[in-house]
C-alpha cells in the first residue's frame, strides 16, 4: 500500500521495536513500536508485536524476577489494548493461579 511520509516514520519506528524486542528490551520495544502504532494505526505487524512487546515482557518479569504484580498489570494493559487476543487471557489465567 502507498505510505505517506507519517506512516513511513511508522514502520521506521516499528522496525527498530522489532530489534528492541529480539534484544528483550521491553520498555524501550514498547515505546517505539507505539510511536509507530501511533503513526499509522493501520500498521497491523506493528499493532501485532505491541502485543508481544507486553505479552512477553509480562513472562520475561514473571520467569526471571518472579514479579507477578508487574506482569499482571502489563497483561491488564494487554486486554485492554485487545480484549480479544487470547495469549493475553491465557497467561493472566496462569499467574493468578501460580
Amino acid at each position: 500500500r502507498p505510505l505517506t511520509a507519517e506512516q513511513l516514520l511508522g514502520k521506521v519506528y516499528y522496525n527498530r521495536g522489532v530489534q528492541l524486542l529480539r534484544r528483550q528490551a521491553f520498555p524501550q520495544a514498547l515505546t517505539v513500536t507505539w510511536l509507530g502504532c501511533k503513526l499509522d494505526d493501520q500498521d497491523l505487524p506493528a499493532q501485532n508485536n505491541l502485543r508481544a512487546c507486553l505479552n512477553n515482557w509480562a513472562l520475561s518479569v514473571s520467569q526471571r524476577k518472579g514479579d507477578f504484580d508487574f506482569a499482571i498489570q502489563l497483561l491488564d494493559a494487554g486486554l485492554r489494548l485487545d480484549p480479544e487476543y487470547e495469549p493475553f487471557s491465557r497467561n493472566l489465567r496462569l499467574l493468578r493461579n501460580h
